[in-house]
C-alpha cells in the first residue's frame, strides 16, 4: 500500500500541513486572525456547501493542532460534516483526528478509532490501514504478530461488507474469541448477526438437562457468551423444553397482552422455580443526553427501555451482546433519542413485542420515517452504502417492520411479559403519550422516569412519580444542579416583540414544542391583527392525534395549519411557527435566509441549540454571520425544574441512579450515581 495510491488530495492537504507543523511555508507562523474570524461561520456554512473544501479545511486542521483558538465541539462539528459529504473516510478521518491529538502507539490508535465511533458516527474504520498511516508519520515500530492480526480483522470486514453471504458460509472456521473481537470494527447489523451466530453455536453445543441446576452448571463452566444470559427461550429454545413445569397463574395470565399471549405461555410455565430474583442493570445509552437505553436484565429474561439516537450525530447505543436475548422493549416517548434506533432492533426480528401508548406509535412513525429522508440528505450516498447502520435507519421496511410488533398501552394499565415481573406505565407529562415506568420484579421496584416533568407545562399536568414502594429511580436529570434563572417572562417577552418588531419566526420542534408555543401565545393573548400560521410536521402532528386546544373564535380565524409558508407570504403582523428548531433546514431556514436582512423581525429560539447549527451561531452572536434580525429565545421545557427535582430526590430514601444529563453536569450528591458509578 502506497499513500500515494489515494485518490484524495483533501486528505493529503490536511496531512501535508499537519506534518510539517509550523514550519510549513504555506501556513504564516502568526495566527490568521482573519481566518479564526471567519471559522466562527465555518460549521453552518459547511452545512450548505458554501466553503471551498480543498483550501479552507486543511488550514483549519492546521489550527486545531498549533492554537487554542479552535473548540473541541467545532473541530468535532466540523470533521463530522466533512466525512458525512464522502470527503473523507473512515481512515482518513480517525488518523486526522488523532494524529492531530499526537497519538503514537497502536493500541492508542485503536482505542482512539473504536471511541471515535461514538463521537463521530463515522463507522468503523481499516485497523490495517490505520497502522500503515501510524508507521509512515510517525515512524512508529509495529511487531508483526500485531500487524499479521488486524489483517485479518481488515479482510473480514471487507468480507463482510461486500462479499456478507462468503464470509457467513465459513463462520465455522472462525473462533469465538476471534469473532468476539470483529464485533468490535463492525457496525450493529453486522455486530448483530454475528453475536446471533456465537448464540447459536453455544447453545447447540449443550446436551439437553432436566433441571435447572444441571443446566446452569453446565452453562457456568463454559466459555461462552452463554454465561452472561438468562436462560429464557429467547435464548435456550427447546434447551428448556424438558425442564420440570409449574402452573400457570390465571390471574397472571390475564394480564397478558392478548396479541402474544401464546408466546408468553412457555415462559411461565417452564420458568425457573421460586427463588430471590438478580437482577442487573445496563446503561447501553449511557449516562448523557444523546441515544438513551437502559437494560434490565431478570432470572427468567431480558427488558429494554428506549433506544435513542443522538440527533446532533446520529449514533446509536452501545450494541450489547444482550440485544439478540430481548424478550421486550418498552418505549418511555417518540423523541428520537429515546425512540430512533428501535428499527435497528427490528431488522429480523419476527416476535419481540415493543410496547408504547397510541400517541406514541403515531408521532414515532413520523418521526422515524422523516429522519430517514434526512438521513439521505445529510449523507453522501457512498457514506450511506458503506454504513450498514445507516443504510438500515434510512430502510422504510425496518421501520414497518417495527410498528408490525408494536403493542398499545395505557397508563395504570399492568402488563406481565416475564415471570415474576410486573410492568405499570404512568403519565410522565412531557410529550404526548410519553410514559414513565414502575417495573416490579420480586419483592423490588424499579422506577425509570424517562423525560419527565413534575412541574407540568401549559399542555401537561405534573407528572407523579410513583416512589412509595421504590427501592430504585433510575431518572432525568436535564436540569440537575441547575441554577435558576431570572428571565422576562415569557408573555412579557412575546407582548414586547408584538409591540417592537412587524414578524416573528419561531423555529419550534414539531412534536410537542411547538403546541406548546401555540398554548404560549393563546396564554399571552395575540393582537387582533395579527395571524399565527404552523407550518410541517407541526400542523401534521396536531390533525393527526385530532390535538384539541382550549381557544375562542377570534383564535381560530388568526391560526391556520400549513404545509409550507413561502417568503412572500411571511408579511408584517405574521408568527410563523415552524419545524426544525435549530433552523438546520425546512420553512424556518427558508424564512431566516428571506429575512436576513431585515431588523424588524424577531427570531425566537424554543430549545437546545446544536454546535454545529446555524440557531447556535445566532444565539451566540457569531461574527460574520449578517442576519439582521433581533435574536431572542424564549424559555420552554418539557423536563423537570431543578428545586423540583431536588426535591424529589430528598424525599426518596432508595437507590437513584441519574442518566439523561449534560456532560457539564457536576454531581454534588453522593447518593446520587450515575451509570459510571453504578454498581449492581
Amino acid at each position: 500500500m502506497n499513500l500515494n495510491e489515494i485518490e484524495n488530495p483533501l486528505y493529503h492537504s490536511i496531512i501535508s500541513l499537519i506534518a510539517n507543523g509550523k514550519n510549513n511555508e504555506h501556513i504564516p507562523h502568526e495566527l490568521d486572525i482573519e481566518f479564526i474570524k471567519n471559522m466562527n461561520d465555518l460549521l453552518w456554512l459547511v452545512q450548505n456547501d458554501e466553503i471551498e473544501y480543498s483550501s479552507f479545511i486543511p488550514k483549519f486542521m492546521y489550527y486545531k493542532k498549533y492554537s487554542d483558538q479552535i473548540s473541541d465541539d467545532e473541530f468535532i462539528g466540523l470533521t463530522r460534516q466533512i466525512y458525512s459529504k464522502g470527503l473523507l473516510d473512515g481512515v482518513n478521518t480517525v488518523f486526522i483526528f488523532y494524529f492531530i491529538e499526537s497519538v503514537t502507539t497502536v493500541a492508542e490508535l485503536m482505542k482512539s478509532a473504536l471511541s471515535l465511533r461514538d463521537l463521530l458516527n463515522i463507522g468503523y474504520p481499516n485497523p490495517e490501514e490505520l497502522i500503515y498511516y501510524l508507521q509512515e508519520y510517525t515512524h512508529a515500530e509495529v511487531d508483526s504478530q500485531t500487524i499479521s492480526h488486524y489483517q485479518k480483522i481488515s479482510r473480514s470486514q471487507k468480507l463482510l461488507r461486500t462479499k456478507p453471504s462468503v464470509f457467513f458460509e465459513h463462520l465455522n472456521e472462525y473462533s469465538q474469541q476471534f469473532l468476539s473481537e470483529l464485533t468490535d470494527w463492525v457496525d450493529a447489523p453486522v455486530k448483530s448477526q454475528l453475536i446471533k451466530h456465537m448464540i447459536t453455536e453455544s447453545v447447540s453445543s449443550l446436551p439437553t438437562s432436566t433441571s435447572w441446576e444441571e443446566l446452569y452448571k453446565k452453562i457456568n463452566s463454559s466459555d461462552t457468551l452463554l454465561k452472561d444470559f438468562p436462560p429464557s427461550f429467547r435464548v435456550f429454545g427447546d434447551k428448556l423444553s424438558k425442564l420440570p413445569k409449574v402452573s400457570l397463574d390465571g390471574d397472571i395470565a390475564s394480564n397478558f397482552p392478548p396479541k402474544i399471549a401464546m408466546d408468553l405461555i412457555p415462559k411461565f410455565v417452564f420458568s425457573r422455580p421460586e427463588v430471590l430474583e438478580q437482577i442487573k442493570i445496563y446503561f447501553p445509552g449511557g449516562s448523557h443526553i444523546g441515544h438513551s437505553s437502559i437494560l434490565i436484565k431478570t432470572n427468567s429474561g431480558l427488558l429494554l427501555f428506549d433506544f435513542g439516537m443522538s440527533v446532533v450525530n446520529n449514533s446509536i447505543p452501545n450494541w450489547l451482546p444482550y440485544l439478540e436475548g430481548l424478550d421486550a422493549v418498552f418505549v418511555s416517548h417518540a423523541h428520537l433519542d429515546h425512540s430512533g434506533a428501535l428499527p435497528l432492533l427490528f431488522l429480523e426480528q419476527k416476535n419481540l413485542p415493543v410496547f408504547m401508548t397510541k400517541e406514541t406509535k403515531v408521532i414515532s412513525e413520523m418521526l422515524w420515517n422523516d429522519t430517514a429522508n434526512i438521513l439521505k440528505k445529510v449523507y453522501s450516498k457512498q457514506v450511506v452504502k458503506n454504513s450498514k447502520t445507516l443504510s438500515n435507519l434510512t430502510n422504510k421496511s425496518n421501520i414497518l417492520n417495527t410498528l408490525d410488533q408494536t403493542i398499545e398501552i395505557e397508563y395504570g394499565q399492568s402488563i406481565n411479559i416475564l415471570p415474576n415481573v410486573e410492568i405499570i406505565p404512568h403519565n410522565a407529562s412531557h410529550l404526548f403519550g410519553s410514559s414513565m415506568f414502575e417495573i416490579k420484579i420480586g419483592n423490588k421496584s424499579i422506577i425509570y422516569t424517562g423525560d419527565f416533568n413534575a412541574d407540568g407545562t401549559v399542555i401537561f399536568p405534573g407528572a407523579k412519580v410513583p416512589l412509595d414502594n421504590a427501592t430504585k429511580l433510575i431518572f432525568d436529570g436535564t436540569y440537575y444542579n441547575k441554577a435558576e434563572s431570572n428571565e422576562v417572562s415569557n408573555s412579557d417577552k412575546l407582548k414586547s416583540k408584538f409591540q417592537s418588531y412587524d414578524k416573528i419566526l419561531i423555529p419550534a420542534f414539531s412534536v410537542g414544542r411547538t403546541q406548546e408555543v401555540l398554548y404560549q401565545l393563546i396564554k399571552t393573548g395575540v393582537p387582533k391583527d395579527w395571524k399565527i400560521k404552523i407550518t410541517g410536521m407541526g400542523s401534521t402532528v396536531m390533525k393527526k392525534l385530532r390535538y384539541q386546544f382550549e381557544t375562542t373564535p377570534l383564535l381560530k380565524k388568526q391560526l391556520s395549519l400549513n404545509r409550507t409558508v413561502r417568503p412572500d407570504e411571511f408579511i408584517e403582523k405574521t408568527i410563523v411557527i415552524g419545524g426544525h428548531g435549530m433552523l438546520q433546514a425546512g420553512t424556518a431556514r427558508g424564512l431566516a435566509e428571506a429575512t436576513k436582512d431585515d431588523p424588524n423581525t424577531s427570531i425566537l429560539f424554543t430549545g437546545y441549540q446544536a454546535p454545529t447549527s446555524l440557531g447556535f451561531a445566532l444565539l451566540n452572536k457569531k461574527s460574520g454571520l449578517n442576519f439582521k434580525q433581533d435574536i431572542d429565545r424564549l424559555k420552554l421545557s418539557g423536563h423537570t425544574s431543578s428545586p423540583t427535582l431536588n426535591s424529589i430526590l430528598d424525599d426518596f430514601e432508595g437507590e437513584k441512579i441519574m442518566v439523561h444529563t449534560p456532560k457539564e453536569t457536576k454531581v454534588k450528591d453522593k447518593q446520587i450515581l450515575t451509570p459510571k458509578t453504578y454498581k449492581n
